[in-house]
């Protein structure tokens, strides 16, 4: 859902939200206008999401600006009906009445914010391993098994995806995605990666495996 919303002037999370584009952990890339929203994110935290498929809560949601308001699950309900019934009030203003105390003071991904910058913001898959061992912390040690359990031709689509994709239009990020599906959904680890997430559910991919930068894109 998160392609389909994030395109939207509001998004509203409650504190039961998980926000995340897993698609490196089955062969393929964060599509939808991944590439279009992810670059614009602050720093490399979108470089840092469609590399791992980190798991967002409410909290980083807002704080990396993929959500723009709260409302707790117990008011969310209530929002159409305040929407009906305030049409002259800006829809900001009515969702800021429902909200009570945001979370976003309570986000994880901003305590680490500075490492993902300085890692994710590598100019090279390779290199942003190199700077994940060097900071040797928990979190980088996660980082770095998302990274590995991920399809390696996987990684190096969405990278380079991520890195250009500040260059083009919302339209023209649909049409290069549009056109690396048609292509990615026939190779070997694509079909694999849906094997072991959707078929057998082992869980337990067999990814072909390929230095990073040994792909090259076009587009």
């Amino acid at each position: 859902g998160l392609g389909l919303s994030v395109h939207g002037g509001f998004r509203v999370v409650t504190e039961g939200a998980v926000l995340a584009m897993p698609e490196t952990g089955i062969g393929f890339f964060p599509d939808v206008g991944a590439s279009y929203f992810l670059p614009r994110l602050p720093g490399a935290i979108g470089m840092y999401l469609g590399l791992t498929g980190h798991r967002l809560d409410a909290a980083d949601a807002l704080y990396t600006g993929l959500a723009t308001h709260f409302v707790p699950s117990d008011r969310l309900a209530a929002v159409a009906d305040a929407l009906a019934d305030s049409p002259g009030d800006p829809v900001d203003v009515v969702l800021n009445r429902l909200a009570g105390r945001s979370p976003v003071a309570e986000s994880r991904l901003a305590e680490v914010r500075g490492d993902v910058d300085w890692a994710f913001g590598a100019p090279s898959l390779g290199e942003i391993e190199k700077r994940l061992h060097h900071l040797d912390t928990a979190w980088a040690a996660d980082a770095l098994t998302a990274l590995e359990s991920a399809s390696p031709q996987s990684l190096e689509i969405t990278h380079a995806l991520l890195a250009r994709g500040r260059q083009y239009t919302l339209r023209e990020c649909l049409a290069i995605e549009l056109a690396l599906t048609r292509t990615t959904i026939r190779t070997p680890d694509f079909l694999e990666g849906v094997r072991a997430a959707l078929v057998d559910k082992d869980r337990n991919p067999n990814w072909q495996r390929a230095s990073h930068g040994g792909r090259t894109l076009s587009f």
